[in-house]
């Protein structure tokens, strides 16, 4: 019960945050062509990280699926480590100088 919560409250922030990576990119791909070599480096590494990690956060997802009781603790740990650094990239995206100028 504890564990069918968990993974509804998962999925529901994992859909928030692929709707505001969507925007982002959207907003990126408007803005491409008025931005400097410097800034499309930094905005291309920004989303290659945020898509690292949250690849990172489905693969914990499914193993949380795929866990057995036992195993719970062990799995939401790691989920939890990793759903950790997804928020801290995306952080480190909002706060980036070159992609708020955007």
């Amino acid at each position: 019960e504890n564990k069918d919560k968990a993974l509804e409250q998962v999925d529901s922030a994992l859909k928030k945050l692929d709707a505001r990576i969507e925007a982002l990119e959207n907003k990126l791909d408007a803005k491409w062509d008025s931005m400097d070599a410097a800034a499309r480096v930094e905005a291309r590494h920004s989303l290659q990280v945020l898509h690292k990690n949250r690849t990172r956060v489905a693969e914990w997802v499914g193993s949380m699926r795929q866990s057995t009781q036992s195993a719970w603790s062990k799995v939401k740990n790691g989920f939890s480590h990793a759903y950790s650094e997804l928020e801290k990239s995306w952080q480190d995206v909002e706060s980036d100088q070159h992609i708020n100028s955007i």
